[in-house]
């Protein structure tokens, strides 16, 4: 496959995913505090690394404030569930993502590569692999601005 169709093909894969986050059926996504994996209060967020993430509570915005790096995993977890980021290629590598080459990663369901990424994860603990898929977004992950949701 040359650079060029490789190229063609991602741009389908990302105009396609941004149209189905448009005309998806509104979808009941209940997101969990980074923090405190307690469920979130739609009234508490802050912005962060291009995206919105929400908190169960004020304490938990300080705390992230305070050491966001020790939640970024978790909190780009966030943004991907929440459709505020769509995965373009593997997020262990950048390269393309394979047809059926996917595993559930902390509620996403994640495309890799090849079988050697996919297993890579699937056999770290789940706190590891929410830092392998989550804790580089740029790898793997393009942010989608959508009309309407205030971005």
């Amino acid at each position: 496959m040359t650079m060029h169709s490789q190229r063609i093909g991602l741009s389908i894969v990302i105009v396609l995913a941004a149209v189905l986050a448009v005309a998806a059926p509104a979808m009941k996504i209940e997101p969990i505090c980074p923090v405190s994996q307690q469920p979130c209060d739609p009234k508490v967020s802050v912005d962060f690394h291009g995206g919105r993430v929400w908190f169960c509570c004020q304490k938990c915005t300080q705390v992230f404030a305070d050491d966001s790096s020790a939640y970024a995993a978790a909190a780009h977890q966030q943004m991907v569930l929440t459709r505020q980021f769509i995965q373009r290629a593997c997020p262990l590598d950048g390269t393309p993502v394979t047809a059926g080459m996917s595993l559930d990663v902390d509620g996403v369901d994640v495309g890799f590569c090849s079988d050697a990424c996919r297993a890579r994860v699937e056999k770290a603990t789940v706190a590891d692999q929410t830092q392998m898929v989550f804790g580089n977004l740029s790898r793997g992950f393009v942010s989608v601005k959508v009309p309407g949701r205030g971005r």
